[in-house]
């Protein structure tokens, strides 16, 4: 957190040339719960990334998601019922900054992960998204990561994903 906080302070002063004074403790902190809803009625950070037909292609019937816009990371889970099958991450500022950093330095940690990144106007920067097959146990017991291992319909569900998380923060996907 530190290190985030710090390269927040860092790029802000470096795109607007000005230096602040030591910081303070923040006022609030959002604490919004995850909402689980039916996938038709995603909202928040899940809004726009799967529509009725891809979400019957690839069984998805149900998102976790919490509002967007309300931090440096935006994140979506897509599951069958309480079955996790998908989690998507979208990083921005410094917060992917950090991410690419980590991707670099530890390549092949997350199994299964799928990566994009796009240019973003202003002091966002780039912004990096990932997602990851979720590893779950199923309700027969079996454990291990379920849903789809298809990499065109991960790549197009990702996709979905940096479409919908960057146009809600000005980041152009073209």
């Amino acid at each position: 957190m530190a290190r985030l906080a710090t390269q927040t302070a860092h790029s802000a002063a470096g795109h607007f040339s000005c230096e602040g004074k030591l910081g303070e403790r923040p006022a609030s902190v959002d604490r919004t719960d995850w909402t689980r809803r039916p996938v038709a009625q995603a909202a928040g950070t899940c809004a726009g990334v799967v529509n009725v037909r891809e979400a019957a292609r690839l069984t998805v019937t149900t998102v976790t998601e919490k509002p967007s816009g309300r931090a440096l990371t935006e994140q979506c889970s897509l599951e069958r019922g309480e079955l996790g099958l998908f989690h998507m991450t979208a990083y921005y500022r410094p917060s992917a900054e950090q991410e690419m950093s980590l991707d670099g330095r530890y390549p092949g940690t997350a199994k299964d992960s799928y990566k994009h990144s796009v240019p973003c106007k202003d002091a966002i920067g780039t912004a990096h998204f990932k997602l990851v097959r979720t590893n779950d146990r199923a309700p027969d017991g079996t454990s291990g990561a379920h849903g789809t291992s298809d990499p065109a319909a991960l790549n197009r569900l990702l996709d979905s994903f940096v479409t919908a998380s960057s146009g809600r923060h000005g980041c152009p996907t073209t």
